[in-house]
């Protein structure tokens, strides 16, 4: 069973990623429920009106693959944006209920690797359509420059190799803005 702490509102809450099943009716009319919901990378199942009615639940941000185990209506009379990691887009929009679920640009889409030897940083993210897409770095999290040119979204998968020797930084970023 989970609850929402006490006195929570139109908020964000993640669900423990102890969380791998979200029963039949677990969040129906849930006026408690409200805001943005992480859904965490361990849940394989969802059931049967699991979030139906959730009226004022704007954002469902998932953090893994889709559930195994998915009834058809679990979303029903609820008008989220449903956002969720680019490598499982399409598996994703298949699910019922789901059909405009979308990439959330930002952390979601950006994954940084480490070439075998150690002497490049590759970045890749999804330019998704209708956002620009802006390289930065920094040497304290606070202070941020451009790195490289920045990118309009065109739904194409973008690479940036960074040769730390090159560069004095200790943070990256990609910026990703809605597109004017």
């Amino acid at each position: 069973l989970i609850q929402f702490p006490a006195g929570h509102n139109n908020s964000t809450y993640t669900l423990p990623e102890s969380v791998t099943t979200i029963g039949n009716d677990a969040f129906r009319e849930c006026t408690g429920l409200s805001g943005s919901l992480t859904i965490p990378a361990g849940v394989t199942s969802i059931g049967y009106y699991a979030f139906q009615n959730c009226s004022d639940l704007r954002e469902v941000c998932w953090l893994g693959a889709p559930p195994t185990t998915y009834d058809t209506t679990p979303f029903s009379g609820t008008s989220a944006t449903h956002y969720l990691p680019s490598a499982y887009l399409a598996q994703y929009q298949a699910l019922a209920g789901l059909s405009g679920a979308q990439i959330k640009p930002g952390t979601h889409t950006t994954l940084l690797t480490i070439s075998p030897d150690g002497s490049q940083l590759i970045v890749t993210y999804l330019a998704h359509s209708g956002y620009s897409h802006q390289p930065e770095v920094s040497t304290d999290i606070e202070s941020w420059s451009h790195y490289g040119t920045a990118v309009s979204g065109n739904d194409a998968t973008n690479h940036f190799t960074i040769n730390p020797a090159d560069a004095d930084w200790r943070y990256f970023r990609v910026q990703s803005t809605p597109q004017q």
